[in-house]
C-alpha cells in the first residue's frame, strides 16, 4: 500500500475506534452491546464484527434521542456530521 493509503486507513480506523468509544459509553441505544465489544485491544474490523445487526425494531425503539451519546444534542451531532 501507498503511505497516502495506509495513512487514511490509519486515520479512518482512529475515528471509528473514537466513534465507537463513544457510542459504547454514551449513547442509550448501545449500552446493552458493551459486553459484547471485544475490546479497544482488538481491531476495528473485528470490534465492528462482534456487535449485532441494528435492527428497524431498535431504531424505533430508541428514536431519536437515544442513538445520540448523552449530553449531546441531536442538532450538533448532524451539524458535525457525525
Amino acid at each position: 500500500m501507498n503511505n497516502d493509503v495506509t495513512a487514511a486507513r490509519s486515520l479512518y480506523e482512529e475515528h471509528c475506534r473514537q466513534e465507537l468509544a463513544l457510542a459504547l459509553e454514551r449513547t442509550p441505544m448501545y449500552e446493552g452491546w458493551r459486553d459484547r465489544d471485544p475490546g479497544p485491544g482488538r481491531g476495528i474490523d473485528e470490534r465492528y464484527s462482534a456487535l449485532p445487526l441494528l435492527t428497524k425494531d431498535d431504531i424505533r425503539a430508541h428514536f431519536p434521542y437515544g442513538l445520540v451519546p448523552a449530553a449531546s444534542t441531536w442538532t450538533r451531532r448532524t451539524r458535525e456530521g457525525k
